[in-house]
């Protein structure tokens, strides 16, 4: 303590040692925090605040806002990750990270390596989770014949099941190039299993809704399969009136359409991103977007012409959406996207991650989420959604 003579009187002072408050108090302010980001800065304050920063003292009452996991710099041991909500970027070391290609699942990244190897890792915990082989997927066997740098390519996503059963968890994954073909693995399988019943056009996404797979190919076929039967359903096939029209144009190959699915507020949407393919200019090419929900019962789609208090989230991580609050740095009725052409960019040393933006539902505006440089047709950016508790790897811990 000490004392300050001001206008003939003494005031005393007493200088706070943030140090040394109650280890109880510490725990109780670290369960009032409600981002990722307040948690991350509480916890390096000193060593008794970072003893109560403890993943279990997390307990926010709302669903926390993605990070864009941006490319990853050249000859870097660590990783990028854009925040919306506070617009910084924070830097995580990812083990075995170095040279590998990187997908997104609810909060976890599935790092395949040059050799073809796959893993399941948790970014902010460090928690590493084997899955099969790139060499035990079926039809890929020509492949393994060519540069191991191409085989990492061919793994276009991957979605987790769900993140709080570990036992029960299946990692679906899009693979094959241009076959665009369908497996599943569980969590501690040695192989893939392809999905043998899956409609002959390529798959453009997938997502897990109520307890199974749902898909949808570049056909606009809505599909279901089991995680254990692998028999897929064709159940919807989008109506000839939603399909887009490019007019007397005589050159329709200039233009794309690509699906995404995503569950939002309990219900199942489908995302038509429409748009002109990249030329030699690297432009922009997404032009639209089009919302549509499905009813899975009775194969019915209508058209959706707002969000909401939603925003959605797609590129090459599983697609999701969160509600959108006063906190978290995002825009209601809004899609938020990034680059997902695997060649459009091919050979280009401005690669993929020029296609991005927010799309806003209410008037087609776009606008920019990041305004930086993160090119890299290998690991361009992508959504992830932060979170504390890797229970996939306390299940494999444990065994």
């Amino acid at each position: 303590m000490y004392t300050r003579k001001l206008g003939g009187m003494h005031l005393a002072l007493m200088m706070a040692d943030w140090s040394e408050l109650p280890g109880d108090l510490l725990v109780l302010i670290a369960k009032k925090l409600v981002s990722v980001e307040e948690f991350l800065a509480f916890g390096v304050v000193c060593t008794s605040w970072r003893s109560a920063a403890d993943k279990s003292n997390f307990e926010p009452s709302q669903q926390q806002p993605p990070w864009l996991m941006l490319s990853k710099r050249k000859h870097k041991r660590f990783r990028e990750f854009f925040s919306l909500t506070t617009h910084k970027i924070y830097k995580f070391s990812i083990p075995d990270d170095i040279g590998k290609k990187c997908l997104a699942s609810q909060g976890w990244l599935f790092a395949i390596g040059k050799t073809c190897g796959i893993n399941l890792i948790h970014p902010l915990s460090g928690a590493r989770v084997p899955l099969p082989h790139m060499h035990t997927l079926k039809g890929l066997n020509y492949l393994f014949d060519s540069p191991a740098s191409l085989c990492f390519h061919f793994i276009y996503k991957a979605i987790l099941s769900t993140n709080n059963n570990p036992n029960e968890l299946r990692v679906a994954i899009i693979y094959g190039g241009s076959l665009n073909r369908v497996a599943v693995c569980k969590v501690g399988d040695e192989t893939w299993k392809t999905v043998e019943a899956y409609p002959s056009c390529a798959c453009n996404d997938l997502v897990y809704y109520e307890g199974r797979f749902y898909g949808i190919d570049i056909l606009a076929r809505v599909w279901v399969f089991d995680h254990e039967v692998l028999n897929a359903q064709v159940i919807s096939i989008v109506p000839r009136e939603f399909l887009p029209n490019y007019g007397d144009t005589r050159e329709p190959w200039q233009y794309f359409e690509r699906f995404y699915m995503v569950e939002s507020a309990g219900s199942l949407l489908v995302v038509s991103r429409e748009g002109k393919a990249c030329g030699h200019d690297y432009g922009h090419g997404t032009m639209a977007f089009r919302v549509f929900e499905v009813d899975v019962e009775k194969g019915m789609w209508k058209w959706v012409n707002s969000l909401g208090n939603r925003a959605l989230f797609l590129g090459r991580n599983s697609s999701f959406s969160i509600q959108v609050t006063s906190r978290s740095g995002c825009k209601a009725d809004c899609i938020y996207f990034t680059d997902d052409c695997f060649s459009s960019y091919s050979g280009s040393q401005k690669a993929d991650g020029k296609d991005q933006g927010i799309y806003n539902m209410r008037d087609g505006s776009f606008e920019q989420h990041f305004t930086g440089e993160s090119y890299d047709s290998d690991n361009p950016p992508i959504w992830i959604e932060p979170t504390f508790e890797p229970k996939i790897y306390t299940m494999m811990s444990s065994k």
